[in-house]
């Protein structure tokens, strides 16, 4: 054999330990493998290429095409386990892309479910290892999976419903993607949750919303008392979130132009759920019923605690200024961050907010849905669990009012149509009625039908 020839593996064990160039790549051999050696972003790439030689020179010279053309490498990325992924996304969530900390917990929540499975099946997998196949998997798995409904423990277990389902293979599918603009995947490599075309999968056991009938919003509104009256009301008449209504300032008010301003409170610690600001329009009953909240104060929340409010006490901070208030809401997130330095700052702001509303006599998270319940209890209607039901009723009542979809969007505080049409229920009568108009248009085809009613053909028929 010449020398310097090199031949087949399985063949010759005998191979030159020459190395060999192929353009920017070099291929050379250790053991009874080939190995590439190259450079792509001022980092230093070696990797085993194959056994063969041929194979070797095959892919050295993709690499060495790829980076020529100023493209990644088919082998340009770092392989890093899932269990290294999740933290910093869930990281650059928080403090990149600023979502809340309950939208950072219901990511954490999803990706969970991911890490459970591949420590139970696949041990230090590392994310690039996930494939379609692997995927696929995940979702028969998540299939059988029980859950605790809203995270209570005590609570009895269920299967994940279709929509939870939804929302793991969402999360994970933004996980990946994630970890492909870092590198973590290969750079031509699908990603696998996309490949499972979950916009198409069906939602069979989907949590039915049930409205309320006007007969039984009023009498849901006749069986509250004052406080739960004026909250009830502002919600089901605003289309607000319970979020919105308790944080809703006094100066937020504007009485002369009859207009509620939605806004974020950074300075205070409070943001929007969509970090825009919207007008609510106060017309006379509203406007009533928002005057009866205030009762003559200049500052803090409009619909204060019911401690607060029927007792007739004041806040620890009340009639405080509002620029002391953002000097104490400093003060509070500074504690905090000491007092637990292995949290992140995000998380002590949010516990120093949510004192900071206390102390300004804030409704307390979880009343207004408890006091919800207890009336609907009263009228005989225990599953209506959430007052989000005014939410609903609110985005269909202005379908049925014929309001432009746009300012039905706006007055919801939705950033889509596509998210304002979720909310909105066509009542039955509005169905009728579009029926009966669109019937109209066809009057030639309904004189057959009168003629044949009129000669008794259609009863005849309906009978037989």
């Amino acid at each position: 054999m010449p020398r310097g020839r090199v031949r087949d593996v399985r063949t010759d064990r005998r191979l030159s330990a020459k190395h060999i160039h192929i353009g920017a790549v070099t291929l050379y051999r250790r053991g009874s493998a080939w190995y590439v050696y190259y450079r792509e972003d001022g980092r230093s790439r070696r990797l085993r290429a194959s056994r063969k030689r041929r194979e070797a020179e095959r892919i050295a010279a993709e690499i060495n095409a790829q980076i020529s053309a100023g493209l990644r490498s088919t082998f340009g990325y770092d392989k890093v386990s899932v269990e290294a992924v999740a933290p910093k996304w869930l990281e650059y969530q928080e403090l990149v892309q600023r979502c809340s900390i309950a939208t950072i917990d219901r990511y954490r929540s999803a990706i969970r479910h991911l890490l459970r499975f591949v420590r139970a099946t696949r041990p230090n997998m590392t994310i690039d290892r996930l494939t379609t196949d692997v995927a696929e998997e995940f979702v028969r798995h998540l299939r059988t999976v029980k859950i605790s409904p809203n995270g209570s423990s005590g609570a009895k277990k269920r299967l994940m419903r279709d929509k939870g389902v939804l929302h793991v293979l969402r999360t994970c599918r933004t996980l990946v993607n994630y970890a492909a603009r870092h590198r973590h995947t290969p750079p031509y490599a699908t990603n696998p949750f996309t490949d499972l075309r979950i916009e198409r999968m069906k939602i069979e056991d989907k949590k039915r919303i049930i409205l309320f009938t006007q007969a039984e919003e009023a009498a849901f509104l006749e069986a509250c008392p004052p406080w739960e009256f004026r909250v009830f009301f502002t919600l089901a008449f605003t289309g607000m979130r319970p979020g919105e209504l308790r944080h809703l300032l006094v100066e937020d008010v504007d009485l002369e132009t009859r207009t509620a301003h939605i806004r974020c409170h950074p300075d205070l610690g409070w943001h929007t759920k969509t970090r825009k600001e919207r007008r609510v329009y106060l017309f006379d009953e509203l406007l009533g019923v928002v005057k009866e909240a205030i009762a003559g104060r200049s500052s803090g929340p409009v619909f204060l605690a019911r401690r607060y409010a029927n007792r007739g006490d004041a806040p620890p901070l009340h009639d405080t200024d509002r620029r002391d208030l953002a000097l104490e809401y400093e003060r509070r997130v500074e504690a905090e961050a000491a007092a637990d330095r292995g949290a992140s700052r995000r998380r002590a702001e949010t516990r120093a907010a949510k004192s900071l509303w206390g102390d300004m006599g804030m409704v307390n998270p979880s009343a207004i849905r408890k006091r919800f319940m207890v009336v609907a209890k009263k009228l005989g209607r225990p599953e209506m669990t959430s007052p989000y039901v005014f939410r609903h009723g609110m985005a269909t009542a202005m379908q049925e009012a014929d309001v432009d979809p746009f300012v039905r969007k706006e007055i919801i505080g939705h950033t889509s149509l596509e998210m304002t049409g979720r909310y909105t229920h066509t009542a039955s009568v509005t169905l009728a009625r579009g029926m009966k108009q669109a019937a109209e248009l066809r009057q030639e085809a309904l004189k057959v039908a009168r003629h044949r009613m009129a000669d008794g053909a259609l009863a005849r028929a309906a009978g037989a």
